[in-house]
C-alpha cells in the first residue's frame, strides 16, 4: 500500500486539491508516464486514481489531514469560484470516491468539526466510515512519539521526556507541536541533546510564535467556559485538581452568577474538546496540558476575564 498525505489547510481552490493528491501519491507510488496532475474536473479526477491504482499495482491510502478546512469561509469562497457550488457538494465527491473507487482508502483527520459532520445526518459524510477518536496516549506511546521519529539524530536526556510529558499530558498534538519547535531551539544552540532547559525554552518560543494556537481555544469556547478555564488554571499554582465546588465558590466570588446547567454544560463543552480532563469519582477538573495553563494564567488571568464579563 501506498500513503499518500494530503494537506487541506491552504488549499486554493478543488482543483488544486486535484493536483496535489495526484502529485503526492506520483510521488509516494514513484509513478511517471500517463498521470496528468493538471485535471480539470471531478470525473477526470477520479479516473487518473484509478490509473494510478493500475500503474502502482496497489492499492493507495489517502490522508487528508485539517479535513476541517473544507468548513471554513476562505475555502467556501474558492469553491464558490469554481465549479462546486458549496462545500456538501465537494464532500460528496469525497464520499463517491471512498465507496466508489476500488483499491482507493481514506483517513480524514480533523478536529471536533470533522466529528459534527460525521455525526450529522445531512452531511455527505453521515456514517461514511468508523470514526476513532484520537486523545491522550499512554506514557509508553508517547515515550515513543517523542524519541522515535528522529532517533539517530536527536538524544532526549529523561529529564527533557518527563518535562514534555508534564507539558503536553501525552497529547500527540502537543508532543508533535513541541518536537517540531524543539528543532529551532537546537539549531540554534548547534547541539544534538535536548535536555529540560532545552524544553522550557520551546514552550516559551511556542507560546510567542503559535499564538493563534493557543487564542483559538478561546475562539471556539464560550464567555462562561472562559471563566471556568482562568479560574482551574489559576487554583492549579497550588493542586492539580480542582473541586466543582471551589470552581462555583469562585465563581459567585467573581460577582458573576450562572445557572447550575450553564456551569455544567460549559464544563461538559470543555471535557468534550479535551481542553481539561475530569476526576469522575471526585467530580474534579485540570486543565488538560501545561502548555494550555500556562498561557492562560500568562494571556487570560482571572482577574482580565471577570473583567470582561463584567463589562458585557
Amino acid at each position: 500500500m501506498h500513503v499518500a498525505c494530503i494537506k487541506m489547510q491552504g488549499l486554493s481552490s478543488e482543483k488544486d486539491f486535484y493536483a496535489k493528491t495526484l502529485k503526492q501519491i506520483k510521488k509516494v507510488a514513484g509513478l511517471a508516464q500517463g498521470i496528468r496532475t493538471d485535471v480539470k474536473s471531478f470525473h477526470d479526477f477520479a479516473e487518473m486514481l484509478e490509473k494510478c491504482v493500475n500503474a502502482a499495482e496497489s492499492s493507495i491510502l489517502i490522508m487528508l489531514d485539517e479535513f476541517d478546512y473544507v468548513t471554513s469561509e476562505s475555502f467556501k469562497s474558492d469553491l464558490s469560484k469554481n465549479d462546486t457550488s458549496d462545500t456538501n457538494e465537494f464532500i460528496m465527491k469525497i464520499r463517491s470516491l471512498i465507496q466508489e473507487v476500488p483499491n482507493i482508502k481514506f483517513i480524514l483527520a480533523g478536529a471536533e468539526q470533522l466529528q459534527t459532520m460525521v455525526n450529522d445526518y445531512h452531511n455527505p459524510l453521515f456514517k461514511a466510515g468508523r470514526v476513532v477518536p484520537i486523545s491522550f496516549l499512554n506514557p509508553q506511546d508517547a515515550r515513543d512519539l517523542i524519541i522515535m521519529p528522529l532517533k539517530s539524530e536527536i538524544f532526549y536526556t529523561e529529564q527533557a521526556i518527563h518535562a514534555i510529558q508534564k507539558a503536553t499530558s501525552n497529547h500527540p498534538y502537543y508532543i508533535q507541536l513541541l518536537c517540531q519547535n524543539i528543532i529551532y531551539v537546537l539549531n540554534d544552540k548547534k547541539i544534538t541533546t535536548v535536555t529540560r532547559a532545552e524544553i522550557e525554552e520551546t514552550i516559551k518560543y511556542i507560546e510567542r510564535a503559535e499564538v493563534g494556537l493557543f487564542e483559538y481555544v478561546w475562539e471556539i469556547t464560550t464567555k462562561e467556559a472562559h471563566l471556568i478555564l482562568s479560574i482551574i488554571a489559576k487554583e492549579m499554582a497550588t493542586k492539580k485538581w480542582v473541586p466543582i465546588e471551589r470552581i462555583e465558590k469562585l465563581i459567585t466570588e467573581c460577582d458573576i452568577y450562572f445557572k447550575n446547567d450553564i456551569v455544567s454544560g460549559s464544563i461538559e463543552e470543555l471535557l468534550k474538546k479535551n481542553f481539561i480532563m475530569e476526576s469522575k469519582a471526585t467530580l474534579k477538573y485540570t486543565i488538560s496540558t501545561g502548555m494550555l495553563r500556562s498561557w492562560i494564567n500568562r494571556h487570560k488571568p482571572l482577574k482580565r476575564v471577570r473583567r470582561e464579563l463584567t463589562s458585557c
